[in-house]
């Protein structure tokens, strides 16, 4: 039985190895550890005149994609807290509201499950995680105006994600769940195999990506594929598309993919984190990174965290990251 077990897990290594690109040689495990070692660095330079940008922590927030703009007022979800890691709340998340990012009030709205992502939609907010009705199940709500809220789907497993395409809503969780809302306005659901579906982007066509090295890829007719690749990239959790290229994360590699094939990839370096996209790539962390390409980034601002007593902030001036919100001038 060891062996037959043995035998299937080389076997489904040998698929995400097999994939010719720049490397001359198929990369294996005895290898791969040499191979991060020697691997190349991304780039870093600075400009000339660096400015500085404020960082907001949302109160009450934490996490990626839990917040929302829409028609000027921001939404936050905050989930309820559980009495121990392995156990999920028995109360469910909650929604803040403010409309200049910097000040955050409860909307006294309790929603019907635990809930991972919120997105808004030219007619929606939508939001996904899990039913309080069934906490294995999967659930996704959507609202007009952020108060009041319709469950519209209940899956086999937790949601993580949800995103918007030309080809409708997309939605990935646990168990390989994938949900989408076709045009017609009907909910479809599906496996992709026992994968864990984490994040979604959507740029030329829309890709998924999972544990421990699963990228699926759709063009929009609903049938996905598993993009095969012979790098070890474990637990890439965060991608992002800009101008035909897409980019993945994990804690310390980032990984090039141009829609047919990957690039090699290179090491974060320790000042790279937290990257969003805002016409371009930029990375947040004390110092404030830009790139086009994913390979070279250059250091455009300093990052000042500050709390809702400052003043002279140009409020008017600000994306949303992960559970922050990043104010660009300051007058």
């Amino acid at each position: 039985m060891k062996l037959l077990s043995y035998l299937i897990l080389f076997a489904i290594s040998s698929l995400f190895i097999a994939c010719n690109n720049e490397i001359d040689e198929d990369i294996n495990p005895e290898t791969l550890s040499e191979f991060h070692k020697n691997m190349d660095e991304v780039i870093l330079t600075s400009q000339e005149n660096i400015q500085t940008w404020y960082r907001y922590p949302v109160p009450n927030v934490n996490g990626y994609k839990k917040i929302v703009k829409k028609e000027g007022r921001f939404l936050s979800l905050v989930n309820a807290k559980s009495p121990s890691a392995k156990v999920l709340p028995t109360t469910g998340s909650r929604l803040q509201l403010s409309y200049d990012g910097l000040h955050w009030e409860d909307m006294n709205v309790e929603l019907p499950g635990g809930y991972q992502a919120i997105v808004a939609t030219k007619k929606y907010f939508y939001a996904v995680g899990h039913s309080l009705k069934n906490r294995e199940k999967g659930s996704v709500i959507r609202s007009i105006d952020g108060f009041f809220w319709e469950e519209v789907l209940i899956c086999d497993s937790v949601l993580f994600d949800i995103i918007e395409t030309k080809e409708g809503m997309f939605a990935v969780g646990l168990n390989g769940q994938i949900a989408h809302l076709k045009e017609d306005g009907m909910w479809v659901t599906s496996t992709l195999g026992q994968y864990g579906l984490f994040d979604l982007v959507y740029g030329n066509k829309l890709l998924i990506t999972g544990d421990p090295y699963a990228l699926f890829s759709d063009a929009g007719t609903g049938n996905f594929n598993l993009i095969k690749h012979d790098f070890e990239v474990i637990g890439l959790r965060h991608s992002l598309y800009h101008e035909g290229l897409y980019l993945f994360f994990s804690s310390d590699f980032v990984l090039r993919y141009d829609g047919t094939r990957f690039y090699p990839p290179r090491k974060k370096s320790s000042t790279l984190n937290e990257v969003v996209y805002q016409s371009q790539f930029v990375s947040l962390d004390e110092d404030v990174l830009a790139s086009d390409d994913g390979l070279t980034w250059t250091k455009i601002a300093e990052l000042e965290v500050v709390d809702q007593n400052i003043t002279g902030l140009d409020t008017a001036h600000s994306f949303i990251s992960g559970s922050d919100i990043i104010f660009t001038q300051k007058y």
